[in-house]
C-alpha cells in the first residue's frame, strides 16, 4: 500500500467571496466527516482564494497504485461537493480535474 497526495483546484463560478468562504468551511467539516468513516482518505486540508472564487482541496489516500488513489479522491471530493449542496457539470468535471490535478506519491 502506498499514500498519494491530491490536489485538486477548483472554481466556485458565480460565488461572492462569503459564499466561497462558507462553501470552503463545509467542504473542509464533510471531507474530515468522510475521512472519520474510514473510505482510506486523510489529511484533508481546503483553502481558498476569496477574490478569484478558488477552492483547492488537498487530500491524501492510500492505496495499492496511483489510479487507484485518483478514483477514490475524485470521488470523495465529488461526494463531499454533492453534501454541501454544490455540484459539478458532468462534462466538465473531469477534464478539469485532470488538467489541474496534482499528484504526488508519497511512501512505498
Amino acid at each position: 500500500m502506498q499514500m498519494y497526495g491530491f490536489l485538486i483546484p477548483f472554481t466556485l463560478h458565480e460565488a461572492k467571496r462569503d459564499e466561497v468562504e462558507a462553501a470552503a468551511h463545509d467542504l473542509m467539516e464533510e471531507l474530515l466527516r468522510i475521512e472519520k468513516m474510514g473510505n482510506g482518505t486523510h489529511s484533508a486540508a481546503v483553502s481558498a482564494d476569496l477574490g478569484q472564487s478558488r477552492v483547492e482541496v488537498d487530500l491524501a489516500a492510500d492505496a495499492p497504485d496511483q489510479e487507484t488513489a485518483r478514483e477514490l479522491v475524485l470521488s470523495t471530493v465529488r461526494s463531499a461537493i454533492h453534501t454541501i449542496g454544490g455540484h459539478q457539470d458532468p462534462q466538465t468535471w473531469a477534464p478539469a480535474a485532470e488538467a489541474e490535478l496534482r499528484v504526488e506519491a508519497l511512501y512505498g
